[in-house]
């Protein structure tokens, strides 16, 4: 059975693409910190030696020839918590550069990494009437991150943009080298069985998880970033699909995209299709937003995704909300939690300021209608 390398099987995207890649019938090794292995061996205990665990303190600088041994191919999947600016772009850099040395020392040739659509273009062009292929890439740089007064999107953009350009240059020096980017947009489902955090929601699920708390007859929060969506199990399926792409002479740029909401279409919905959830949603608006009302993004040209890997269907946005809000309102019943605006203070304190600053926070803060 071939076993497979995945990085970051803890979190939201990582843990969705253990649960496939098992499935397809890959054996995995997922690549883990200590202070989580133990919590994973657990959930995975009944698939015996389908599933095993290796040890890293940093992706970064870690030596990863064991976790190397024996696998045929890699899933980089990771995003490394920062503190700064700096760190955020050199450690991503850095991790691909320890990623690809030691696969390459391993004989291992195949790799899928995470990326994004913010490879292709800024946060500040989501908003703007145009589309956008794997042909197109973000021209920010890391002075761009550095600058003072750069934006969590420009610093997040960079990280990404200049770990591609890495990954780019190393397979351009190792032509026996063959190597997938999947870009998806923002990230919504359920968790998968492995995902480990200490809260109710894992990143990008904040945002969903947002319409659920905040002051009665709030109004619905204006549309901030792109509506543009992908199913976490529609992710997952990508990265697994990859392992089995046909090489080309280049990096092959995989566009995913599941379709297109606005939050506001997502409350209306909600309150029709959850009516328990009505006290904790906000007040449903008109159609100002929706696409028929003359809102203007960008759109995701998805071919590449068909012709790489045969994906020609996602989950609809419906029941993508569907599934992630059920998913948190079950998980806040299994941690005792009560829904209200002090859930997502708790959100806010076990994700946004640990991981990605002030400035994110207050962007989910002004979701549900409070100020930090």
């Amino acid at each position: 059975m071939t076993r497979v390398l995945i990085t970051g099987a803890t979190g939201l995207v990582g843990s969705h693409v253990v649960e496939q890649a098992l499935a397809a019938g890959y054996d995995v090794r997922a690549l883990v910190r200590p202070s989580k292995a133990g919590r994973l061996k657990e959930i995975y205990a009944s698939l015996g030696d389908r599933f095993e665990t290796a040890i890293t303190e940093d992706l970064a600088s870690s030596d990863l020839s064991q976790a190397f041994k024996d696998v045929s191919a890699v899933i980089h999947t990771a995003s490394r918590n920062w503190d700064t600016p700096a760190i955020a772009v050199d450690s991503a850099s850095l991790s691909i550069e320890n990623l690809v040395t030691a696969a390459l020392a391993a004989g291992v040739h195949k790799l899928v990494v995470t990326m994004s659509i913010i490879n292709l273009l800024a946060a500040d062009e989501w908003l703007a009437d145009r589309t956008v292929s794997a042909e197109d890439w973000n021209t920010q740089t890391r002075d761009d991150a550095l600058k003072p007064g750069a934006s969590f999107f420009d610093i997040y953009a960079t990280s990404k943009v200049v770990s591609e350009c890495v990954l780019w240059r190393l397979a351009e020096q190792h032509p026996e080298l063959d190597v997938a980017t999947i870009h998806p947009p923002f990230l919504y489902g359920p968790a998968a069985r492995g995902e480990i955090i200490d809260g109710v929601a894992g990143s990008t699920n904040g945002h969903v998880y947002a319409l659920l708390n905040g002051p009665l007859g709030r109004a619905s929060p204006a549309q901030w970033s792109t509506p543009a969506f992908c199913h976490l199990a529609d992710c997952a399926r990508a990265h697994v699909l990859a392992l089995r792409a046909p090489r080309i002479e280049r990096p092959k740029r995989i566009v995913i995209c599941g379709g297109y909401f606005t939050w506001r279409q997502a409350v209306r919905h909600l309150r029709g299709a959850r009516p328990g959830l009505v006290r904790r949603l906000p007040e449903a608006q008109g159609d100002g937003e929706d696409e028929d009302g003359g809102f203007v993004y960008a759109r995701f040209d998805v071919s590449s995704a068909e012709m790489i890997l045969g994906m020609k269907e996602y989950i609809g946005w419906q029941e993508t909300v569907e599934n992630t809000v059920d998913c948190l309102v079950e998980r806040e019943k299994d941690r005792g939690w009560e829904g209200g605006v002090g859930i997502f203070a708790s959100y806010c304190s076990l994700f946004c300021r640990e991981k990605i600053g002030l400035e994110y926070t207050s962007i989910c803060w002004s979701q549900v209608g409070w100020k930090s």
